[in-house]
């Protein structure tokens, strides 16, 4: 989102959405011999800069404005610019210092002042050691023709740990509900769950890209309400990795060990899962995930191993122009999961298949609507085949 907010806060225009990374990187390639030719050439300078942060490289594009401002001191726009990408790059004290600076130059136009003073907020925010964000929402679902009440909420909760990588302490809390029809009848996708994970996540370089590793204790409780024999609590440990490895690709994974217990019976529940995969992005409105999973669930009586496969698909888009908000949210994925389950002696093999499309339409800078459509079909043991909408109106804070 940083990315989006620094590109349209820096006025560079929308003509480069469409290009794809490598058309961007031959043009920003071109503009460089250029400037090894003319290296005075501010104009060429700014061409380059808007380039670099099209491609998500704020340190070069922070290296060039930087130099422009050295030749025009009095350049509110580059100054804007500049701190957008330091801003990007996570260097909030050169952000508001450069914010501060071109708001007070009285060169900036209205909408660049907005801009700068929604900047400046969100930078002084985040330079802060203590953090909060979070989100709410609630609706109504339909599956089959039943409906029933949606409800999720987040909170994220960040320390900066003060050293100079940027490694911070997080903790995420998220609780849920699914909840259609009532009574013995109801459906048994009815779930509710509530989840803590906390740990520090270590920035291993400090620049925009490179490697994240969150090693973290998470502890979960779900609860089925007509089916109690599954209720369970559980606590693991695990490892979270993410890699930028450039403006397209970025590589990560996640790897846990726990243990839990069955409420009504006792039983002890051991599991592990794995989930690897990789993000490409060819241009900064969309991007492409690919997610490969694997995992096991044992109890006294029944194993269970899974083995998946997730492809998810996202774009940004220009809200109304009657709304003032974020871009909206356009997504789609399909998945396959494939299933051996060995239940009291009895093996089986099931293969669940889903797909769906979503929307987040925001109504302002915090308020959203989200619709959701999603089929999943079961094939093997237990086969069913189901149509869940949804949709849900939202709070970011």
């Amino acid at each position: 989102m940083a990315v989006c907010m620094a590109t349209a806060a820096s006025g560079f225009g929308t003509s480069a959405i469409s290009q794809t990374t490598s058309a961007l990187e031959a043009e920003r390639a071109s503009v460089f011999a250029r400037m090894l030719d003319a290296p005075a050439d501010r104009a060429l300078m700014a061409q380059y800069a808007r380039l670099s942060i099209e491609l998500r490289d704020f340190e070069a594009a922070a290296a060039t404005l930087e130099r422009l401002i050295d030749l025009e001191p009095a350049n509110a726009t580059a100054r804007l610019e500049l701190a957008t990408a330091y801003f990007a790059m996570g260097n909030y004290p050169l952000a508001e210092f450069h914010l501060n600076a071109a708001a007070a130059s009285g060169a900036l136009s209205a909408e660049q002042l907005a801009s700068a003073e929604a900047y400046r907020a969100a930078a002084e925010t985040r330079d802060e050691p203590s953090r909060f964000s979070g989100s709410v929402a609630a609706g109504i679902v339909s599956a089959d023709s039943e409906t029933g009440f949606l409800g999720s909420g987040s909170l994220n909760w960040s320390i900066d740990l003060g050293d100079a990588n940027a490694t911070e302490w997080v903790t995420q809390i998220g609780a849920s509900t699914y909840q259609i029809g009532a009574g013995p009848g109801a459906s048994t996708s009815d779930r509710q769950s509530l989840r803590l994970r906390s740990g520090p996540r270590f920035q291993l370089t400090g620049e925009a890209f490179g490697p994240r590793l969150q090693p973290y204790l998470e502890l979960e409780s779900v609860r089925y309400p007509d089916a109690a024999a599954s209720d369970y609590d559980a606590a693991s440990f695990g490892l979270a990795y993410q890699n930028a490895h450039s403006a397209a690709w970025t590589s990560f994974a996640d790897a846990s060990l726990g243990w839990g217990e069955l409420n009504a019976s006792g039983a002890d529940i051991d599991f592990h899962d794995i989930a690897l995969g990789l993000t490409y992005r060819p241009s900064r409105e969309a991007f492409y995930r690919l997610t490969l999973s694997m995992g096991s669930e044992d109890t006294a009586t029944r194993e269970e191993d899974e083995r998946g496969l997730r492809l998810d698909y996202g774009r940004n888009f220009d809200a109304p122009a009657a709304l003032s908000g974020p871009d909206w949210r356009a997504g789609a994925f399909a998945s396959v999961d494939w299933l051996d389950i060995t239940d009291t002696g009895v093996p089986s093999d099931e293969t669940v298949r889903a797909a769906g499309l979503s929307l987040r339409a925001y109504l302002n800078e915090d308020i959203y609507l989200e619709t959701r459509g999603t089929h999943v079909a079961r094939d093997g043991g237990t086969t069913s085949d189901e149509t869940i909408l949804s949709m849900q109106l939202g709070l970011e804070f």
